[in-house]
């Protein structure tokens, strides 16, 4: 089991994002915004992303959500120093490797589908993402990409995880704007606490709250590792007022050491059916 984690959409949000093909009512751009009926549709089952960044920017974890790919599906993962590199020279992440190889996503679970991919940290400017879903009779179709580094601290929460489960028939403001009713049994939130941040954790901690995506979201991870409970034991939506919440913990005060600690309570809503 890994650590709970922490994904922020804040550099995928703001990279120029392109698409191999889309149609022109559900356009690759979708893909940066929050609402799950705000679908990127493609015109096949190959496809490719890439984005952008303007800048070199260090990254080792992405998401697609609302993906519709089989367990068939194969995935590279490229990435250089420039848009124009992904062809000339690029650095190649994930060459042609199925991710996803259990049961296909249960679409009952839609839009909480997670396609989640974490990998050793790169600093560049552009990033590829192809997927060829050659047994899928339908063209590929998501509504949310998130690409950063993921926040993960050296200690796991220590509060039992809280997901609150909303009836089919109970409305709720939706934070992007309207309301909207849950899906029947599934998680639309959670509430946790980490109790022993370091400073610099806490430091990132803080940045997320103040960097997360253009509209506020953030993807929570029970457990990163764990592929066969991660569409039900993840949470995509923002963070609820006042949180995070971090309040430094000063430790063994008086001998001499004072070692500052910090804690986190937080608190996500799924805000994006």
């Amino acid at each position: 089991m890994a650590n709970a984690a922490i994904l922020s959409p804040h550099l995928s949000d703001a990279a120029t994002l392109t698409v191999s093909s889309e149609v022109s009512t559900l356009p690759g751009t979708h893909l940066q915004t929050p609402n799950a009926w705000q679908l990127w549709r493609a015109a096949s089952n190959d496809e490719q992303i890439i984005l952008d960044f303007g800048s070199a920017v260090a990254f080792n974890a992405l998401c697609l959500v609302g993906l519709n790919h089989t367990t068939a599906a194969q995935w590279r993962i490229k990435v250089a120093d420039s848009v124009a590199g992904l062809t000339s020279s690029p650095t190649v992440v994930l060459n042609w490797t199925v991710i996803d190889a259990g049961a296909a996503p249960d679409p009952t679970l839609f839009p909480n589908r997670r396609t989640y991919l974490s990998f050793n940290a790169v600093t560049k400017r552009a990033l590829s993402i192809e997927v060829d879903d050659g047994t899928n009779p339908d063209p590929l179709e998501a509504w949310r990409v998130i690409v950063g580094t993921l926040f993960q601290p050296t200690g796991s929460i220590d509060h039992e995880l809280a997901r609150p489960i909303d009836s089919a028939d109970v409305q709720e403001a939706r934070f992007a704007g309207g309301r909207v009713g849950g899906a029947r049994g599934r998680a639309r939130g959670a509430s946790f606490q980490w109790s022993a941040l370091t400073r610099a954790e806490a430091d990132t901690l803080q940045d997320i709250g103040v960097l997360r995506g253009n509209w506020g979201d953030v993807l929570f991870l029970l457990d990163p590792a764990d592929a066969t409970r991660r569409q039900r034991d993840s949470v995509l939506g923002p963070f609820a007022p006042g949180y995070p919440d971090i309040v430094d913990v000063p430790l063994w005060p008086g001998d001499g050491l004072d070692l500052q600690m910090s804690r986190a309570a937080v608190r996500v809503l799924e805000g994006n059916a």
